[in-house]
Formats: structure tokens, sequence, C-alpha cells
């Protein structure tokens, strides 16, 4: 189905795809949580920072701003091997499960990858994995 056995770099597709569709997911079903984690970053920032005048930011964000932190909220999700407490902790019951489960999807597409992509069948890889 991947082809990771011929052709390993097509999971790429397949990737953006699952990529794309978490960020729809985030986008029609949590879109007011998801700009407030990525906004939060932006005010540790600004504490740690010089004390210049801050500028509060508009209650609702640009359709555009949304998109995008849901694309960066999901590639970041896909992508990381360590689940961060604060996403544990910033999110309700039902937004972890969604989280956690891009989460998964992530780490065993990257697991997979990494032990399916050999060259021949899958079968000798198992076999030589077992019988030596």
């Amino acid at each position: 189905m991947l082809g990771l056995g011929y052709r390993p770099f097509r999971l790429a597709w397949w990737v953006l795809g699952f990529i794309i569709l978490f960020t729809f997911v985030y986008y029609l079903w949590m879109p007011a949580q998801i700009n407030k984690y990525v906004a939060k970053g932006d005010e540790r920032k600004a504490i740690s920072g010089s004390r210049r005048k801050r500028t509060r930011r508009t209650a609702h964000p640009h359709f555009t701003d949304t998109i995008l932190n849901c694309f960066y909220f999901s590639s970041m999700m896909f992508f990381s091997f360590r689940l961060k407490r604060d996403i544990l902790t910033f999110f309700s019951t039902k937004e972890k499960r969604v989280v956690v489960g891009e989460w998964l999807i992530g780490l065993i597409i990257y697991i997979s990858f990494l032990t399916l992509s050999k060259s021949g069948s899958i079968l000798h890889t198992l076999k030589s994995l077992f019988v030596g």
C-alpha cells in the first residue's frame, strides 16, 4: 500500500496527505484552541524579551492566519517524536484524542519507514530478523 519495499519515497505523499487532512480537522473542529496554543509561544517570547510596548492581537485572527496555524500545528505534531506535557494540559479530553491520534500516526509511519524501506521483500526481512 505505501510502497515501502520498492518505492519508499511514495511515503512523502502519504505524509503530506495526513498533514493536510489533520489541518482541516483542526480548522473545522478547534481553530480557536490552535490559535491560542500557537500564540502562547509568542507571549513567552514577548515576556522574556525586551520590555517594549506590547500590541494586543485581535481576538479573531484572519482566515489565512488560522489555516497557517493549523498547518503548523499539524506538521509539528506529525513530525515530533516526543509528546510535550504542555500539549496534554492545554487541550480538552476530546481534543487530546485527535492530537495524540495524529502523533501516533506520525510515529507509526516513521517507524514503518525505518523498518520496511529496505531492499528485498518484507517476508525476507522478517525471516532474517527471526532466523538470522
